[in-house]
């Protein structure tokens, strides 16, 4: 028992939670999916009286499920565009659009280019796409906004995605997201993001950041956001706006460009949430590939706009009464605890140097555990030992022995990521941004 607490402690109360929710999720869509369980508990095979109560047990909105699940809800591929930011993106564009071209035609791909001073217009109109070019630069929140309302795209196609202009996506990935739509009151789709990786790529500092974004994503997506985005829960914080997938008439009632905000899918998110559009689907099978930094600098800044936005996106919306404002507080107390925690960890390290490793007594008992000071080999197997271990399951489950090698700098970035996530609490409160962007030197091609 104690050994369960104290390893439900180290992976912490999140992540604990929410893959005990995502493993209940995958027993009961599997459960409920087996043809056999499926026949017996098919509404035709039961009794009328038992039918309602299965029915409302099961899903208060049932009734008006099955009413519209043959009706407007379903989405065809030809009825989906998509729109892409693009700001001097002239090395991936390309990439970009061929991507999209084996799952849409170039007709019904927009691209939205923001006062770009390279060849991204161009490219996009050689690869004959739709492109609307915007001067002087807006920013990437009012160019999709602005972009969908001189369109009118919502009143043209009944799906948008918006789509980064250095991602791609799989050939699978309307097949794979468009069913999920069938269910009237998924409002947005989640994409699972993949890293790009190339076993051509050299061993270096490049692909350090790809590494840990590779190890970073599967960590969040398996845990986190499929627990998260179960239907009966449904409180994810993020629609990743890499390669989002949206409702129309979701898209006429969010505020894409509110001021001051630096991003825009935190903020499209909480809108899906706080105005009660609908619920957010997420399927690992919906997949998109991201392109990661490639230096400390781009990462750095890439890292503090994202935290940045997701406080100035809290500072927005505020807490409301819902499970979504109750569970995002509840996330919200355990990272900075732990954040703050992990940034005093050099401070600890020095003082076991100092004084012979002998052990630090804590101020207070843990409860249950009974403990009452922490020595040297604690903290190592604590944060070293299960950090490692983690990047250890990671590397076997995606295949990727370059994780290992890897694996010990990953808690330099941890730190870092510790000390951004603090840095732009305040600043939250302090800046505010016009949401225009400078894109990153590219310099590697994947």
């Amino acid at each position: 028992m104690e050994f369960i607490i104290a390893l439900f402690i180290l992976i912490g109360f999140n992540t604990s939670v929410w893959a005990t929710i995502g493993l209940a999720r995958l027993f009961f869509e599997n459960f409920k999916n087996n043809p056999a369980i499926r026949f017996v508990f098919e509404p035709k095979n039961l009794a009328p009286d038992f039918i309602v109560l299965y029915q409302k047990r099961l899903d208060p909105d049932f009734k008006n499920l099955i009413k519209n699940s043959a009706g407007s809800s379903r989405i065809r591929e030809d009825e989906v565009a998509v729109i892409i930011p693009a700001h001097n993106e002239e090395k991936t564009i390309a990439k970009t659009i061929n991507s999209l071209k084996k799952i849409l035609p170039g007709s019904h791909i927009y691209v939205a280019n923001d006062a770009s001073a390279d060849w991204t217009s161009k490219i996009a109109k050689e690869l004959n796409c739709q492109v609307f070019d915007a001067y002087p630069n807006m920013g990437k929140a009012n160019v999709i906004a602005h972009t969908i309302k001189l369109l009118r795209l919502t009143k043209f196609y009944k799906a948008i995605m918006i789509m980064d202009a250095d991602s791609e996506v799989n050939g699978e990935y309307l097949k794979r997201a468009l069913p999920l739509f069938n269910d009237p009151r998924v409002v947005a789709i989640a994409p699972h993001a993949e890293s790009k990786w190339s076993k051509q790529r050299r061993l270096g500092l490049p692909l350090l950041f790809t590494a840990y974004r590779v190890r970073l994503y599967r960590m969040l997506q398996a845990v986190l956001r499929y627990g998260q985005t179960w239907s009966y829960i449904n409180v994810t914080t993020i629609v990743p706006g890499f390669a989002s997938l949206y409702r129309s008439t979701a898209i006429e009632k969010i505020n894409i460009n509110p001021q001051g905000l630096v991003i825009e899918d935190y903020n499209m998110t909480f809108e899906v949430h706080h105005k009660k559009l609908g619920k957010i689907a997420y399927s690992p099978n919906v997949k998109g590939f991201t392109r990661d930094p490639e230096n400390f600098k781009d990462y750095y800044k890439q890292v503090k706009r994202w935290n940045l936005g997701f406080w100035q996106t809290l500072r927005r919306h505020k807490v409301w009464p819902s499970l979504f404002s109750l569970t995002t507080t509840i996330y919200i107390t355990e990272v900075l605890i732990s954040s703050f925690l992990f940034l005093l960890t050099p401070l600890l390290l020095a003082w076991f140097a100092f004084n012979s490793f002998s052990s630090w007594p804590l101020p207070f008992t843990i409860p249950i555990l009974n403990i009452t000071q922490i020595n040297f080999l604690d903290l190592a197997l604590g944060l070293l030992g299960v950090d490692y271990l983690i990047t250890v399951i990671v590397a076997w489950y995606e295949k990727k022995p370059a994780l290992l090698l890897y694996g010990p700098v990953f808690i330099l970035l941890r730190y870092l990521d510790a000390f951004v996530l603090l840095y732009t609490l305040p600043l939250a409160f302090i800046i505010k941004s016009d949401g225009r962007w400078v894109s990153p030197e590219r310099k590697t091609e994947i």
